[in-house]
């Protein structure tokens, strides 16, 4: 895939990211990839590895054309994401028990299903799925300097010159306030009155920030989204009969709908209280679930498919499940050289990157997790 400089991303000739007179806004395939530096990163990780795989598949199969190592390479990155997301990620996010009873656990080979329509459903996108807004932190230190969020919108400029640094402020928190958030009710001030704030912003003057809160809840709206009981009837739950049935904040909720069946899906799915402790509550729970499901049984591609020649073998599979974020974000540092100004490469990471070091989740040598890479052998031209 293109590049630009110093390996990075392309250049675009659209947007407004210029901190300073050369900046210039990088060109991806999500148009939102500008909006914070911490996207950027992870925007041009997935690329670098794209292409970095793309690199080893032209050692073992010489044989093949450009196009062919192309979509080999997307087709071995797209399983290595979704192995992640199912696998890392969503245990965080779902109980075991909600992902049971939707085909969510993983480690099973998959039957494609043509009765499963992939569609993604308007109350996950436009709802449910925004949850991740809550999980947003304050703050980041890249490489020892601190910059509140709201200082950080459209400065891809951090990126450019500290590419390893933001990718270690995004796995090695040093404080709370740099730390997701728990899923909860609670957004950061920093979305929710100074989002997309101008750089020039002075300290003291009224925000002209937005609040992506309240963006959320109109886009329902705009969507046509029904209430949040009309999707608790659609999930088999008990629809809710009282403000009082959401706790302290009910009375808050009294005050600006007229009855519990007004309630927007967006603020009623957050409030709702989890079958268990930092997942989700039932109704988003429901429509996550729902909407995963159909992805990973509607898609002939899933990565576990049973189906050839769309899916892997059984040792390309195995080598595909061994591939962890951890082993993502550590793949580069020592092999692949960048010339950002300050060179703050990741050299340890925790064993699973969602979750901030402890001491059940030690940190290991990235020489160590880069020697346990993919196989690429296993794709070898015979």
């Amino acid at each position: 895939m293109k590049v630009g400089e110093n390996g990075l991303l392309p250049r675009s000739e659209h947007g407004e990211c210029h901190h300073r007179p050369e900046d210039y806004c990088f060109l991806a395939g999500d148009p939102r990839v500008n909006e914070q530096p911490g996207l950027v990163a992870m925007h041009t990780l997935w690329v670098l590895l794209h292409n970095r795989i793309a690199e080893k598949l032209q050692h073992v199969r010489p044989k093949d054309d450009p196009e062919h190592i192309f979509h080999l390479s997307r087709k071995i990155l797209v399983g290595i994401m979704q192995n992640i997301f199912y696998s890392e990620w969503l245990p965080l996010v779902l109980s075991k028990d909600v992902r049971g009873a939707y085909g969510l656990l993983t480690g099973y080979r998959v039957a494609y299903s043509t009765s499963v329509d992939p569609s993604i459903i308007n109350a996950f996108s436009a709802a449910a799925f925004r949850f991740g807004h809550t999980l947003i932190p304050r703050e980041y230190n890249v490489s020892g300097v601190i910059f509140p969020l709201r200082k950080l919108f459209f400065r891809p400029d951090l990126v450019f010159d500290n590419f390893h640094g933001m990718l270690k402020a995004l796995v090695d928190p040093t404080n709370d306030d740099m730390q997701a958030r728990q899923i909860d009710q609670h957004l950061v001030v920093e979305v929710t009155g100074h989002l997309f704030e101008p750089a020039d912003q002075e300290p003291d003057a009224p925000s002209r920030g937005l609040d992506l809160a309240a963006l959320n809840i109109q886009r329902g709206r705009d969507h046509g989204l029904p209430p949040h009981n009309e999707f608790r009837k659609i999930c088999g739950l008990p629809a809710i009969q009282s403000f009082d049935e959401f706790g302290p904040i009910g009375a808050s909720l009294s005050s600006v709908y007229n009855s519990v069946d007004d309630i927007d899906l967006f603020t009623g799915g957050l409030l709702e209280s989890a079958d268990a402790p930092g997942k989700l509550g039932p109704t988003f729970s429901c429509i996550i679930a729902t909407q995963l499901s159909a992805l990973k049984f509607g898609d002939r591609f899933y990565f576990e498919t049973t189906r050839s020649p769309e899916g892997f073998n059984d040792e390309q599979l195995k080598s595909i499940r061994r591939v962890t974020l951890s082993k993502v974000l550590c793949f580069f540092p020592g092999d692949y050289e960048f010339k950002d100004k300050k060179g703050d490469v990741i050299r340890h990471i925790q064993r699973d990157a969602f979750i901030v070091p402890s001491d059940t989740n030690t940190l290991r040598p990235c020489k160590r997790l880069r020697r346990k890479f993919l196989n690429f052998a296993l794709w070898e031209q015979h």
